[in-house]
């Protein structure tokens, strides 16, 4: 969701008037919110969250927008961080293939998703389940 936005005039001695759409608290033109977003799920699409050593820098690079601008749509769009914001698209994903890939191990899981190790799947399932992936996926499976 775009922020308020705020209608900046620019003019220039040999232009006529144009107005630009700025979002008022981020800084960036909804024009860009929206190439950001959009290479974003492109990305994702893509399984470019599947790399374990991607970060901020690496992704600014693959996408092609200045690090700044990235780190200002997740900041204020997105009201959260880089890193966050990957892990929460690796934990929806191991969620799916938990209940979709029954055949997977969570180590296969874990490596398919971009989690470091088995060990970061684990953690993150139990801070944001309060259980292990496989009591998870067990506990959804039972109450569906």
């Amino acid at each position: 969701m775009i922020p308020a936005e705020v209608r900046l005039e620019l003019e220039t001695a040999d232009e006529p008037l144009e107005v630009m759409e700025v979002s008022e608290d981020v800084g960036l033109t909804s024009e860009k919110i929206s190439i950001i977003e959009s290479l974003l799920a492109s990305w994702c699409d893509k399984g470019g969250y599947r790399d374990c050593t991607v970060n901020m820098p690496m992704l600014s690079v693959k996408l092609g927008i200045p690090q700044n601008e990235l780190s200002l749509y997740f900041e204020n769009c997105l009201k959260s961080s880089f890193r966050i914001w990957l892990s929460d698209i690796r934990f929806k994903e191991a969620q799916r293939m938990l209940l979709e890939e029954c055949r997977y191990s969570n180590d296969t899981i874990s490596n398919e998703c971009g989690f470091s190790s088995h060990a970061h799947l684990y953690k993150i399932f139990k801070a944001k389940t309060g259980f292990t992936p496989g009591q998870w996926r067990d506990s959804v499976r039972k109450n569906r």
